[in-house]
């Protein structure tokens, strides 16, 4: 099987077993060839070999997928199919990396480089908060155990020695000292603070570096 496109131009060379149109966010075409997947954009570019066992979610902007390989393990894969070299558990797929743990300390990943390392307790981004300290662990399990959110991240709240930053996913702290605590609000797209007994706002698009006023708890 191949894939003609609306022009009547072969995009996908006619050489696979089956071809399944898949859409996530853009069409995709999966590819299947002698048991093992691969995947073309819509306009036939090659975005993963036919060499994975299963494939759990591709960009089809060469950005970031997440495949199963012959011997059953999740991988990250990167553009030009750079493979990330580590296990990473507890995975989120966003539009411009990949926040994740490893060894049970969570990091930030993008383009195959560790933007953030994996030293955190936790990582959220206010969106899914099921890696905030003192979330229901029963909520946290999934059935696929990792998500998808197609949504480019600016900012992330870290989580260690009991004390909450906000860290850019450039990898750039944005704050000298912790909070008790930190709430994301998305529709105002701002960081709420707690620390002792005031409390402080963070402008998600604020362009220069984090300057706090807080104000006593009325």
């Amino acid at each position: 099987m191949g894939v003609l496109s609306n022009k009547g131009k072969l995009i996908v060379p006619i050489m696979y077993d089956s071809i399944s149109i898949i859409y996530q966010n853009r069409i995709t075409y999966h590819v299947k060839l002698n048991n093992s997947y691969g995947v073309f954009n819509r306009e036939g570019k090659k975005i993963l070999s036919p060499v994975y066992k299963h494939i759990y979610f591709c960009w089809p902007e060469e950005a970031t997928s997440l495949v199963e390989n012959t011997l059953g393990e999740k991988q990250l894969v990167f553009g030009n199919e750079s493979i990330f070299p580590e296990r990473l558990d507890n995975i989120i797929l966003y539009n411009n990396g990949v926040i994740a743990s490893r060894d049970g300390k969570y990091g930030f990943v993008k383009d195959g480089i560790v933007k953030i390392p994996f030293e955190y307790d936790s990582i959220f981004s206010g969106f899914h908060n099921m890696y905030r300290p003192g979330y229901p662990e029963n909520s946290r399990k999934s059935k696929k155990d990792f998500m998808i959110d197609q949504r480019d991240l600016k900012q992330v709240i870290v989580f260690k020695n009991n004390k909450y930053f906000i860290m850019s996913t450039a990898g750039e702290m944005l704050m000298d000292d912790g909070c008790d605590n930190i709430n994301y609000d998305p529709s105002r797209r701002i960081f709420h603070l707690k620390k002792d007994n005031k409390r402080g706002v963070y402008f998600e698009d604020n362009a220069d570096n984090l300057s706090l006023k807080y104000s006593p708890f009325r």
